[in-house]
């Protein structure tokens, strides 16, 4: 099982990589690579969600992808111009709808929001890969004492625990930030 998870990118293919389950893959195989040598230090792994959302699953059927986000509802005031709700909120009216493009708008919306999860699979690739690389330095140049060794290795744990926390932070505002632009383009 862990040949197929096997996965050794260099940082600049990280950085281009757009597939998500190629970075997931690059991620899992460090994590392992790490667990196996220091089991007892990679407890923190258990708490990162590196997993991709449910809602871009079916990114590849637009069709799909629109009826779990987008709905229709009657109107009471106007039976010929419809209610759009996304994610059941109230988002504008059939006639805005359709009059500002709102098929194509949502999915650059939904292209905005993968490439977000594409960011933030590649930073955390990229953090576990610097990780590993400096845990491997400890054990290639001459340290003068342990005490010296486990304050850079606890060092190095914290990095990557500080980095994860910052990058979800990032990706959650950026997020939260391409929602909001949608849903403004539809007030205005």
């Amino acid at each position: 099982m862990l040949f197929f998870l096997k996965s050794d990118m260099k940082p600049e293919e990280i950085k281009e990589c757009k597939d998500i389950s190629t970075l997931q893959i690059e991620i899992k195989s460090k994590i392992i690579f790490l667990r196996e040598r220091f089991n007892n230090d990679m407890n923190f792994f258990d708490n990162m969600n590196f997993s991709y959302p449910n809602e871009l699953v079916n990114f590849s059927n637009p069709d799909k992808l629109v009826s779990q986000h987008i709905q229709f509802e009657q109107n009471p005031q106007d039976p010929n111009n419809s209610i759009v709700l996304f994610n059941g909120q109230i988002l504008t009216d059939s006639a805005t709808f359709i009059q500002k493009d709102g098929y194509k708008m949502f999915m650059n919306f939904m292209n905005s929001i993968h490439d977000i999860y594409i960011n933030l699979f590649r930073s955390h690739a990229l953090c576990i890969q610097t990780a590993q690389n400096d845990i491997l330095k400890l054990f290639h140049y001459p340290i003068p004492n342990e005490e010296e060794y486990k304050s850079r290795y606890c060092e190095i744990l914290l990095e990557i625990q500080n980095n994860y926390e910052k990058s979800v932070l990032n990706h959650s505002e950026n997020i939260q930030e391409c929602y909001q632009q949608f849903i403004n383009y539809f007030k205005l």
